[in-house]
C-alpha cells in the first residue's frame, strides 16, 4: 500500500496525523515540512519500507520520528536543510536501511564512522552539499553506489573508498578535483561507472590508479584537459569514454593503447579544439559510437576510420568546418546507421557521397549547413534511410526525383526554415508515401493545395507552424487518407477562419494547435467527428464568433483553450456530443470580453475546469453553470465586474472544489450565497470591496479549507461566520480590523493552521486571544499598530513554526514572549524599532529578519541560542562594526544580509567563524572606508556575493 502527500504545503506532521494507517511506501516530497512529531510514524513501525521526505524544510534528521521504524529500507531526505550528520541518527536503522539520499542539503562534513554501522547500506547519495573531504572509515564497507556530485572535494577520496570491495558506481562530478591519483587501492575496483566530469583536471597521470581500477563508463567531460598522452587509460579498459567539453588540442597516436584499443565501444570528444580526427583512433578495434561535434575539423583523412569501419554505427561531426560529406573516409563503413553532419559548411549533396557505405544508414542530419540544391536521386545509395533533417539551409533547387529513391523508407522529414519558396512543395514531397513525421515550420509558405497531403497515408505528425498561410483548404486533411494522423500544428500563421468540416472524421487525431493566427470565426462543424481528439488550442487569435455545433462529436476532448480572443458571448450551442464521463473538459475562455454565457439548447457537456477570468461578466452565470452540476471542479471568475453574490448564487455545484472570485468589486454577499457548494475546499474572495459578511456565510461549505479575504474593507467577523467549516487557512490581510476578530474564529480554533491578518489596524493583543489555537502553525501580524505584547500572549501556540511581527512598534520582553514557542523556525522582527538587539531564545529558529531597525550593535547573548539559524537579515540598521564573536554561535548560517548599514570597515577578523555562509549581501555600505582583500577569506562556501562600488575606497570605486 502506498500513500502520497505531494505539493500540499504541509509543514507539520503531528503524532496522530496518520492515525492507524499502515503503509509500505509513504511519499511526502515537495511540501514545506519543518517538524515531525516523535510518534508520527509509530503505527507504521513494521510496515513502512520506503519513506520520501525530499524537498522539504527539515533542519535535521528527524531521529525520534525514525526511531520506531523496524523495516525501513529506503529513505530520501534530498533537498532539505540538514547540516549535521551524527552516528546516533542512524542507530535504529542500521540493520535495515539499504538506500539513503541526502543530496541538496548543507552537509560539510561526514564524521568518521557515521555510517560504518549501517551494515546493509549499499546506496548513498550526498550530491550538492559542501563536503570538503571524506575521511577513512566514514563509509559503510558494503557500499556499492556512492554519489558525491557537486560538492567541494579538492582531492580524490582514495582513503575513504580504498577498502570498499563492492563499489561499482562512483560519482564525483562537479567538485574541485584538479588531479587524479597514480597510486592504487588496497582492494581492486571493478567499476561500472566512474564519473569525474565537471572538475578542474588538467592532465591524466601516467599510471592512473596503478592498475587497481577498471571502469566500464569513464566520464572526464567538462574538465581542463588539453592533451591525452600515450597509454593514458592503461589498465582501465573503459567501454565508454566521455572527454567532451575540455580543451583537448592533441591526442597522441598511442593514447588509447594499454587496454582501450580492445574495450572501447563509445568515444565522446564533443566541444574540444581538435583540428583533425586523431590518428589515435586507428588503434581502436571495436568502436561503435564516435562523437566529434563542435571541434575545428575541416578535413578528414581517408583512412582514419578504417580500423573500426565495420563496427561503427553512429558518427557525429556536427559543428565543425566540413565543406563536403567525407565520402572517402566513410568508404566501406557499411554498418553506420546514424550520421550527424549538421552545423557545418556543406553546400552540395551528391548521390556518390553515399556510395560504398550508405546501405545501413537510418538517420542523416544535415541541418544548419549551406545546402542550396538537392539533385535528382541524391539518396540512391541510402535504401534504408528513415529519418532526414535538412532544416536551416537555403534550398532553392529541388525536384520530384530528389527523394525518389527513399520513397518507401523515409518516415521522418524535417525541413524547418529550409525552403525558399511561397508554395508548399507538393511535387517534391508527393513520392514520400511512407512519411509519418513532417516538420516544415518557419518557412514562408503562403499556399497549400487541398491535395498536397494525399500521398501521406501513414502521416502521424504534421507541423507547419510559423508560415504565412491565410487559408486551410477544406479537404486538406482527408478522412480516408489520414487515419493515423495524431498531431497537427498550424500555429503562428495568418489563418482567418476555420471552415465547415476543416477537421472532420480524422479518427486518430489527438492534438490540434492553431494558436497565434488571425481567426475571426469558427464555423459550423469546423471540428467534427474526431473521436480521439483531446486538445484544441485556439488562444491568441481574433475570434469573435463561434457558430453552433462548431465542436461536434468530440467525445474525448479534454482541453479547449480560447483565451486572448475577442469573444463577447459564448453559448453551449457551440458544442454537440463533446466530452464523456471519463474525459471531462478543461475550458479556458479567459482574457476575452465576454458579457454573457448561455446554455443554448444543445446537449450537456461535462466540464471539470472553467476559466472565465479577465472578462466582463456582471453577475454569476448561474444558468450556464447549471449545465455542469455534476462535473465541474474548478471555477475561476476572477477579474470580472461582479458586484454582489445573491443567495444560492452558484446553484447546486456539488462537485466544485475550487472557486476563485478575486478582483471583481464584490460589495455584498447575501446569506446562503454559497449554498450547495459543500465540496469547495478553496475560496478566493480577495481584492473586492466587502465591508461585512453575513452570519453563517460559509456554513454550507462544509469542506472549506482555504479562504482568502485579503484586500477588502472588513472591520469585524460575525461570531458564526465560519460555522460548519473545516478551515485551515484564513487570509485577512489588507482589511480594516482594529481588534482581533477572536469571536469569529471560535468555530475553527482547532482546525486553523495558517492565519494572516497583516496590514490591518490591530492595536492590542491580550493573553486570551490565542488560547484555543493548539494547531496554529503560521501567524502573520505584520504591519499593524501593535505596541504592547503580554509575555504569555502566545502561551498556547505550541505548534507555531512561523511568526511575523514586522512593522509593529512593539514593546515586549522577547525572552519571555518566546519562552512558550520553542518550535518557531521562522521569525520576522523587521521594522519594529529596536535600538538594541533582542534576546531570542529559540533553539530551532532557522530564519530571522531584524532589518529596518535602529540597532548599532548585535550582542552575543542575542544570538547564542540560535545554533540552527540558516538565514539572518540585518540590513537597514545602524551597525558600524561587524564582530567575529557572533558567528561561532551560528555555525550553519548560509544567508547574511548586511546591506544599507553605516559599517566603517570589513577586515579578515570581521567574519571569523562564518565559514558556512553561501550568500552575502553587502550592498549600499556608503560609509565604508576599509575593505581588506582577505575580509571574506573565512567563507569557504561563498557562492553569491552582492556588492557595489564603494566611493570612499580607491580600489572599489
Amino acid at each position: 500500500m502506498q500513500m502520497d502527500v505531494v505539493n500540499s504545503g504541509l509543514e507539520v506532521i503531528a503524532d496522530r496525523d496518520f492515525g492507524d494507517v499502515q503503509v509500505e511506501n509513504l511519499r511526502l516530497m515537495s511540501n514545506h515540512i519543518r517538524l515531525i512529531g516523535d510518534k508520527a510514524f509509530g503505527q507504521m513501525s513494521y510496515s513502512l519500507r520506503s519513506l520520501d521526505l525530499s524537498y522539504n524544510e527539515l533542519a535535521g534528521i528527524p531521529r525520534q520520528a525514525l526511531r520506531p521504524l523496524r523495516s525501513l529500507e529506503w529513505l530520501n531526505l534530498h533537498g532539505n536543510h540538514i547540516a549535521e550528520l551524527v552516528a546516533e541518527d542512524w542507530t535504529s536503522l542500521r540493520d535495515t536501511l539499504a538506500t539513503l539520499f541526502l543530496g541538496e542539503n548543507d552537509v560539510d562534513h561526514v564524521p568518521r564512522e557515521v555510517f560504518s554501522r549501517c551494515r546493509r547500506l549499499i546506496w548513498l547519495n550526498l550530491d550538492v552539499n559542501n563536503i570538503l573531504t571524506l575521511e577513512r572509515e566514514s563509509l559503510p564497507k558494503n557500499i556499492q553506489t556512492l554519489s558525491l556530485n557537486h560538492n567541494l572535494l579538492s582531492g580524490f577520496p582514495s582513503e575513504a573508498v580504498s577498502n570498499i570491495q563492492d563499489l561499482t558506481w562512483l560519482f564525483l562530478r562537479g567538485n574541485l578535483l584538479d588531479r587524479l591519483p597514480d597510486t592504487g587501492f588496497t582492494l581492486p575496483k571493478k567499476l561500472d561507472k566512474l564519473d569525474l566530469g565537471e572538475n578542474f583536471i588538467r592532465f591524466i597521470p601516467n599510471n592512473l590508479f596503478n592498475n587497481t581500477v577498471t571502469a566500464r563508463d569513464l566520464h572526464l567531460d567538462f574538465n581542463l584537459l588539453t592533451e591525452i598522452q600515450d597509454e593514458a587509460f592503461k589498465g582501465l579498459n573503459p567501454g565508454r569514454l566521455y572527454l567532451s567539453a575540455n580543451n583537448i588540442m592533441n591526442i597522441t597516436e598511442q593514447a588509447f593503447l594499454g587496454g582501450p584499443e580492445h574495450s572501447l565501444v563509445m568515444l565522446d570528444l564533443e566541444k574540444n579544439k581538435l583540428e583533425s580526427v586523431p590518428k589515435a583512433l586507428s588503434h581502436l578495434k571495436r568502436l561503435r559510437y564516435l562523437y566529434l561535434p563542435d571541434n575545428k575539423i575541416a578535413d578528414i583523412k581517408d583512412d582514419v576510420f578504417r580500423s573500426f569501419c565495420e563496427s561503427m554505427e553512429a558518427l557525429s561531426l556536427s559543428g565543425n568546418q566540413l565543406k563536403a560529406i567525407p565520402r572517402t573516409a566513410l568508404e566501406n563503413c557499411s554498418t553506420i546507421a546514424h550520421l550527424n553532419l549538421g552545423h557545418n559548411q556543406i553546400t552540395e549533396i551528391h548521390e556518390e557521397d553515399f556510395d560504398t557505405w550508405g546501405d545501413s544508414l537510418d538517420t542523416l542530419i544535415l541541418r544548419n549547413n549551406r545546402i542550396y540544391s538537392i539533385p535528382p536521386h541524391a539518396f540512391r545509395y541510402t535504401p534504408e534511410l528513415r529519418e532526414l533533417s535538412l532544416s536551416f539551409n537555403r534550398i532553392v533547387d529541388v525536384s520530384a526525383e530528389s527523394f525518389i529513391d527513399i520513397l518507401n523508407t523515409l518516415e521522418v522529414l524535417e525541413i524547418s526554415l529550409g525552403f525558399y519558396r511561397d508554395d508548399f512543395p507538393e511535387e517534391v514531397l508527393k513520392p514520400l508515401t511512407a512519411l509519418q513525421w513532417i516538420a516544415l515550420d518557419n518557412n514562408n509558405f503562403r499556399t497549400i493545395s487541398e491535395t498536397a497531403l494525399y500521398s501521406f497515408g501513414e502521416l502521424r505528425y504534421f507541423n507547419m507552424d510559423s508560415n504565412r498561410l491565410t487559408y486551410i483548404p477544406k479537404t486538406l486533411f482527408h478522412q480516408n487518407v489520414h487515419k493515423n494522423l495524431r498531431d497537427i500544428r498550424l500555429a503562428l500563421n495568418f489563418l482567418e477562419r476555420i471552415e465547415v468540416h476543416t477537421f472532420h472524421n480524422l479518427v486518430g487525431l489527438r492534438t490540434l494547435v492553431l494558436t497565434g493566427n488571425k481567426i475571426k470565426t469558427v464555423h459550423f462543424e469546423a471540428f467534427k467527428a474526431l473521436p480521439k481528439l483531446s486538445t484544441i488550442l485556439l488562444a491568441n487569435n481574433e475570434i469573435e464568433t463561434i457558430e453552433p455545433r462548431a465542436f461536434s462529436d468530440l467525445p474525448n476532448l479534454m482541453e479547449l483553450d480560447l483565451q486572448h480572443n475577442k469573444l463577447k458571448e459564448l453559448s453551449l450551442n457551440a458544442f454537440s456530443n463533446v466530452t464523456s464521463p471519463t474525459t471531462p473538459l478543461a475550458l479556458n475562455i479567459s482574457y476575452n470580453d465576454i458579457q454573457e454565457l448561455s446554455t443554448g439548447s444543445g446537449p450537456p457537456i461535462l466540464l471539470k475546469s472553467l476559466d472565465v477570468s479577465h472578462n466582463a461578466l456582471k453577475e454569476v452565470p448561474i444558468n450556464f453553470l447549471g449545465a455542469f452540476t455534476f462535473s465541474i471542479q474548478r471555477l475561476d471568475l476572477g477579474y470580472n465586474l461582479i458586484k454582489k453574490l445573491d443567495s444560492s448564487a452558484f446553484g447546486p455545484l456539488g462537485t466544485l472544489q475550487m472557486l476563485i472570485l478575486e478582483h471583481n468589486g464584490i460589495k455584498q454577499i447575501r446569506p446562503r450565497a454559497f449554498s450547495s457548494l459543500e465540496k469547495v475546499q478553496l475560496l478566493d474572495l480577495s481584492h473586492n470591496h466587502l465591508e461585512n459578511l453575513p452570519p453563517e456565510c460559509f456554513t454550507d461549505v462544509a469542506f472549506l479549507r482555504v479562504l482568502d479575504l485579503s484586500y477588502n474593507h472588513l472591520r469585524s467577523l460575525p461570531n458564526s461566520v465560519f460555522r460548519g467549516t473545516q478551515l485551515e487557512t484564513i487570509g485577512l490581510s489588507h482589511n480594516e480590523f482594529v481588534s482581533m476578530p477572536t469571536a469569529g474564529f471560535a468555530e475553527v480554533e482547532t482546525t486553523l493552521h495558517y492565519l494572516d491578518i497583516s496590514n490591518n489596524h490591530l492595536e492590542h493583543l491580550d493573553n486570551t486571544m490565542f488560547y484555543s489555537f493548539p494547531n496554529l502553525i503560521e501567524l502573520n501580524l505584520a504591519n499593524n499598530r501593535l505596541t504592547i505584547l503580554p509575555d504569555n500572549v502566545f502561551i498556547s501556540l505550541t505548534s507555531l513554526i512561523s511568526l511575523d511581527l514586522s512593522g509593529n512598534p512593539v514593546r515586549a520582553n522577547f525572552k519571555e514572549l518566546f519562552h512558550y514557542t520553542q518550535n518557531v523556525q521562522k521569525l520576522n522582527l523587521a521594522n519594529i524599532g529596536f535600538s538594541s538587539s533582542p534576546i531570542i531564545p529559540l533553539p530551532n529558529l532557522n530564519s530571522l529578519n531584524l532589518s529596518g531597525n535602529s540597532m548599532s550593535e548585535i550582542e552575543v547573548q542575542s544570538v547564542e541560542s540560535l545554533r540552527q539559524l540558516r538565514s539572518l537579515d540585518l540590513s537597514h540598521n545602524k551597525l558600524k562594526n561587524v564582530r567575529s564573536r557572533l558567528w561561532r554561535h551560528m555555525p550553519f548560517l548560509k544567508f547574511l544580509d548586511l546591506s544599507s548599514n553605516p559599517i566603517k570597515s570589513l577586515t579578515k577578523d570581521s567574519f571569523g567563524g562564518a565559514a558556512s555562509i553561501e550568500t552575502l549581501v553587502l550592498s549600499n555600505l556608503d560609509d565604508i572606508t576599509r575593505f581588506d582583500y582577505d575580509a571574506l577569506s573565512h567563507m569557504t562556501f561563498l557562492r553569491e556575493l552582492y556588492m557595489n562600488t564603494y566611493p570612499n575606497i580607491e580600489k572599489y570605486r
